[in-house]
């Protein structure tokens, strides 16, 4: 109990950095810009150092969003299968997919499709290896030992890759809605990449493309 009014005062002060540094993030008056400076090792330590940050953005941009990818093999099902969680998550493993799926998508958008091959070629090389890509299974193939079957189900496997983004409303398009009181409805996902995938020996892609619809600058003749 001796300790609450030191770790009252730790909050405080913990509060006031936050304020200094939010308060102060646009255009900082001088007290602003002198205190920021001030406090600045601690809010560099903690990631609060916000420095030209637009935090009255409360609505997306074009590239916000989520992003997945999807794979299917037609020899198996016409479905689609997400690799990439389609809702948000706080896990590791499920964060880390869904960053390798938005930075593959923003890289389609600006045509550098060889670079988000090679990021989709490895993340298939690691889902294969742990078993979460579709086994081709064909019941009129004679029946060999176990080893046999193993090695062969997956030689030669081709799947059909995609990358799709859901779309998120601009702050203009939302303004305007609420002007005239009109209901917007969910924007539907949009394809932003198509490939078909190769496995190569040793549980290696092979990521080829094969669209590209998407672009975020358009060609101009």
């Amino acid at each position: 109990m001796r300790y609450r009014p030191w770790i009252s005062l730790a909050i405080a002060l913990h509060l006031f950095c936050m304020l200094v540094s939010m308060s102060g993030n646009m255009s900082p008056s001088l007290l602003q810009q002198r205190l920021r400076y001030l406090l600045s090792p601690y809010l560099i330590g903690l990631n609060w150092y916000m420095d030209y940050v637009p935090l009255e953005l409360t609505h997306g941009i074009e590239t916000d969003g989520l992003w997945w990818i999807q794979i299917r093999d037609p020899k198996v099902s016409q479905d689609w299968t997400s690799i990439t969680p389609t809702t948000g998550s706080y896990r590791e493993s499920t964060h880390r997919i869904r960053q390798i799926a938005r930075l593959t998508g923003l890289m389609t958008l600006q045509q550098r499709t060889d670079e988000a091959s090679v990021l989709l070629a490895g993340l298939l090389s690691h889902e294969s290896s742990r078993g979460r890509l579709p086994t081709r299974r064909n019941d009129n193939e004679p029946k060999v030992d176990t080893a046999t079957t193993t090695s062969n189900s997956s030689e030669g496997r081709q799947l059909e890759v995609r990358i799709l983004r859901q779309p998120v409303r601009s702050l203009e398009e939302v303004a305007l809605a609420n002007q005239v009181g009109a209901q917007l409805d969910p924007l539907v996902a949009e394809v932003v990449f198509t490939a078909r995938a190769i496995e190569a020996p040793d549980q290696q892609w092979l990521v080829i493309s094969l669209s590209d619809p998407r672009r975020m600058v358009p060609v101009v003749p």
